[in-house]
């Protein structure tokens, strides 16, 4: 079995215990059954606005708005591809970009989950991540940087070379 095969393998169990836990109501806060790198990130700002946000959904803002359509125009000229044909891709001979890859990871027994702006792999390796922030602010919070790391802790759990 090919390398990308396993990997995808591996991630597609995941994928499925995900989706249990969700069925049955998971075994983390808030009946979650995945903690999401962007909430993880969110902490830095506020814990509070974390609970909130689960307990009664989030507050549209404009600046929220902002970055929202920022985030589509990123990824409005994309490809939409299946999952097992950008696997076998990123271990292919060139490089790819993939936008919003959807990342699933255990973390000791917990799942971690998130979905980057974008990733460049190249054979295999996950050489950058990319994580855009439109703010109006031109200053780099710890949240965005703990946010990039954690989608690095997804790919390395995921059995990617980080290194």
């Amino acid at each position: 079995m090919t390398e990308w095969k396993a990997r995808l393998l591996y991630f597609d169990s995941l994928l499925d215990e995900l989706r249990k836990g969700r069925e049955i109501g998971g075994k983390l806060r808030f009946n979650r059954s995945a903690i999401v790198a962007s909430d993880i990130a969110e902490q830095f700002y506020c814990e509070k606005k974390v609970e909130m946000e689960y307990l009664h959904g989030e507050v549209e803002t404009e600046a929220k708005n902002i970055g929202t359509e920022a985030h589509e125009k990123l990824t409005e000229d994309s490809v939409k591809v299946k999952r097992d044909e950008l696997w076998q891709e990123i271990y292919g001979k060139k490089p790819v970009f993939a936008l919003e890859m959807f990342l699933l990871a255990k973390y000791n027994d917990v799942i971690l989950a998130g979905k980057p702006d974008s990733v460049l792999f190249a054979r295999g390796f996950p050489l950058v991540v990319f994580e855009y922030k439109f703010s109006r602010s031109g200053i780099a919070y710890p949240s965005y940087h703990v946010q990039a790391q954690t989608y690095s802790v997804l790919l390395e759990n995921m059995g990617f070379n980080t290194s």
